[in-house]
This record gives structure tokens, C-alpha cells and sequence, in this order.
């Protein structure tokens, strides 16, 4: 196998993980009065939180099972176990940034989730 197809293995992984969290995201931000309350620039219809919800329901469990599958067969158990170590890199990035985000005071909070 080449390089190339290896590395995007890996990157399907990450793909349909980041796809279906920012599905979850968007499900929590619509539902979370802690969030639902922010300004926006663009709001979505109502009815997408149950479209989002739908489609992350489905692309984690059953997108992710068969990228694995499908790894393991076309390239191998490599680019799989890659993908999950770079996956799991980030996890003490979010960690810190939890860790940070509890220091700072509500006010600084609101305003770096509102203006970036």
C-alpha cells in the first residue's frame, strides 16, 4: 500500500469524529440555556437541532465502525491505530483548555464565546 492511502485512512477517522462532535455541538448549544441565550450572526431554523441530532446519532456509532472496518481491510490495522493515537493527542489540549476556561471569570467567557 502507499503512503498516501494510509493517510487518508487516518484522516477519515478524525473526519467522521470531528463531524459528528460538531454535530453534538450544535445539538448542546440549541438545547443548553447557557448557550441558547448568545447572539449570533446566523440562526438556524428550529427543526435542524433534530437533524443534527439525527445525523450524529448515525455518523458516530455507525460512520466510525465502518471507517474501522474498512481500514482494517483496504489498508490495514496501521492507519487505524494512527488515527486514534493523533485523536487521542488532543484530548490533554482539551483538558488544559477546560482547566484554563475555569480560571477565567463569566464576563471574559461570554465575550470570547460571543466575539471569538
Amino acid at each position: 500500500m502507499k503512503n498516501e492511502q494510509r493517510i487518508l485512512a487516518a484522516s477519515a477517522i478524525g473526519y467522521v469524529c470531528a463531524n459528528g462532535i460538531s454535530l453534538f455541538a450544535y445539538v448542546k448549544a440549541k438545547t443548553d440555556p447557557k448557550f441558547s441565550d448568545l447572539e449570533r450572526p446566523f440562526k438556524a431554523p428550529g427543526g435542524w437541532k433534530y437533524v443534527a441530532l439525527f445525523f450524529g446519532l448515525f455518523n458516530l456509532p455507525l460512520c466510525l465502525i465502518g471507517i474501522i472496518y474498512l481500514n482494517s481491510l483496504e489498508v490495514g490495522w496501521t492507519s487505524t491505530i494512527v488515527g486514534f493515537v493523533v485523536l487521542a493527542l488532543y484530548i490533554p489540549l482539551w483538558l488544559y483548555s477546560q482547566k484554563k476556561r475555569k480560571v477565567l471569570p463569566d464576563s471574559t467567557l461570554k465575550s470570547t464565546l460571543v466575539y471569538g
